[in-house]
């Protein structure tokens, strides 16, 4: 039973995930390692003492303020980011998903929290966003005509071509 015990506590600590509950004030009661180093924190200083607001940005504090009294009513929430400034000087992105544990009445006890570390692909997709603005800004010049074909039918063409070849946009 014990070693039972001991893979299970295993495997909640070191899930490729984070995992954590909160009670109703929105303080940690319960925390396994994988959040305790997403949130730079140790468990002494976090447990019954602070809460993962604390550790978000001022969009982020506000965020959760909104969120948190229709979580514990509605039981569910997320996935949603949030931009996480760690204990240990870490900025990371999170994304955070939770369930309401009730008791027998209904009343809200706990969350289970889940959350994983998004700053790579937060980066990677930010990135994208910016080279795809900057194409369009590129493409879509007042300059240059361009134009994309298949089949000899045009199925793009900027701004430029169409008022060089006297055409309303999308023509």
């Amino acid at each position: 039973a014990r070693r039972n015990i001991d893979t299970l506590q295993d495997l909640y600590d070191n899930a490729p995930c984070g995992y954590y509950s909160l009670d109703a004030s929105g303080t940690f009661v319960q925390i396994n390692e994988t959040s305790l180093q997403l949130f730079g924190a140790r468990r002494e200083d976090l447990i019954g003492r602070r809460s993962p607001r604390d550790f978000f940005t001022a969009e982020g504090q506000q965020r959760f303020r909104e969120v948190f009294t229709q979580f514990m009513q509605e039981g569910v929430f997320g996935p949603e980011e949030f931009d996480l400034l760690a204990a240990d000087d870490q900025r990371r992105r999170i994304s955070v998903t939770a369930t309401a544990l009730r008791d027998e009445q209904g009343r809200f006890g706990r969350s289970r929290t889940v959350i994983f570390d998004v700053s790579e692909l937060h980066r990677t997709r930010t990135a994208r966003q910016a080279i795809n603005r900057q194409q369009t800004l590129m493409l879509d010049n007042e300059l240059v005509g361009l134009l994309k074909a298949r089949d000899r039918h045009v199925t793009w063409a900027n701004k430029a071509l169409e008022r060089l070849l006297g055409y309303g946009h999308g023509e």
